[in-house]
């Protein structure tokens, strides 16, 4: 397959990629997100965050920034040490205690009011993604960021089955691939603006004014961090890395959709 072959990363990349700027995030989503809404404006500054670390995740910045943000996680400790660093200074802002599931997600939201048009969702469970951004239907945000699988490649539409366990943490069977999010977002009136690290997409609502945000296609990027030996992407751990991965998982169990 083409795509098995490894580049340097920055032929992955699109122009937003350009804008190097981290505080909280694994990679350099707090750029993305701050160019996405210096673009497309705020309507309320309300977002959600599905997983998350007390002092990683993509809302953070927005929190400081006068967001009513909500921040939902099954990790107690998590929840418990980001409500201890934040709450009192960040009073319209909280984390709750919660699985995320099909059947409760859209109760969950309601009850901690995020309904109708809302400025950002992030979605990030390492599992059932693909599930819960296809049935939510109480919230309508501007803006999606949700984690892929990029070891899956840039073509098959699959995810993993509904509430499937992951054998191992070395293992990359986990959550949705590229293309299934693509369709997906299309489906759900999305259109994809940005790739960050081989790990999260970035969809804007097609009904919103993009301002001079563009429309990308064909953005599949491999998963940096464990493609290359080196910060910046330029050194593969070895050639066959991507063939490697995929064959490690293409013949479990998934969901083509």
């Amino acid at each position: 397959m083409d795509w098995f072959k490894i580049k340097n990363f920055v032929e992955y990349e699109n122009d937003i990629n350009k804008i190097k700027y981290k505080k909280y995030n694994q990679n350099y989503e707090d750029g993305i997100i701050k160019e996405i809404f210096d673009n497309i404006g705020t309507t309320n500054k309300i977002s959600c965050e599905f997983g998350f670390h007390n002092n990683e995740c993509n809302t953070l910045l927005l929190m400081e920034n006068e967001w009513k943000c909500l921040f939902i996680d099954e990790d107690k400790e998590q929840v418990n040490k980001f409500n201890t660093m934040y709450q009192k200074k960040y009073i319209y802002s909280k984390a709750i205690n919660h699985s995320i599931s099909k059947e409760n997600i859209n109760t969950l939201l309601k009850t901690n009011d995020i309904i109708g048009d809302i400025d950002f969702l992030s979605i990030d469970i390492d599992s059932n993604d693909y599930y819960i951004m296809d049935i939510i239907n109480v919230c309508n945000p501007r803006c999606i960021c949700v984690e892929y699988n990029a070891s899956l490649g840039p073509n098959l539409s699959c995810t993993v089955p509904y509430d499937a366990t992951r054998p191992n943490i070395y293992l990359d069977y986990w959550g949705t691939s590229y293309m299934s999010l693509i369709n997906l977002a299309d489906k759900k009136g999305y259109n994809l603006v940005a790739v960050e690290s081989g790990v999260n997409l970035f969809f804007v609502r097609k009904d919103v004014n993009m301002g001079e945000l563009k429309i990308i296609k064909n953005a599949w990027q491999p998963p940096k961090s464990s493609t290359y030996d080196d910060i910046n992407g330029v050194i593969p751990r070895h050639e066959n890395r991507l063939k490697e991965q995929y064959e490690k998982i293409i013949d479990m169990d998934w969901n083509y959709v």
